[in-house]
């Protein structure tokens, strides 16, 4: 979309590839980076010291920031990709209506 006498000129196919776009990128967090963020929660640590286990929360902690981020994101991406397919309905109902409208004039 861009700006064009005040208002928005709306290119569906520049829409469109931003869906396709977001789609594989909300492939990517839903089925590679969530799955494998929730494989580190599971990670044991390797002894019982302090020191292991001192880090071992740490990164635990770190781990389950990293997880909550990339479902945030995944949520936020998830959003935009209905608003762009709102639109896009929004559009092509507005196209057919206004073509019926101008053959009903017979112009």
């Amino acid at each position: 979309m861009t700006a064009a006498g005040g208002g928005y000129r709306f290119d569906p196919d520049k829409v469109q590839t931003a869906i396709n776009e977001l789609r594989a990128i909300q492939h990517g967090l839903e089925h590679e980076d969530i799955p494998k963020a929730q494989y580190l929660l599971q990670t044991k640590p390797p002894g019982t010291d302090p020191a292991t286990l001192a880090f071992q929360s740490k990164m635990q902690e770190s781990h389950q920031h990293h997880l909550g981020e990339l479902r945030s994101l995944s949520q936020k991406v998830k959003v935009q990709i209905e608003n762009l397919e709102a639109a896009m309905r929004q559009y092509h109902e507005t196209e057919t209506s206004n073509r019926q409208a101008f053959r009903q004039r017979g112009a």
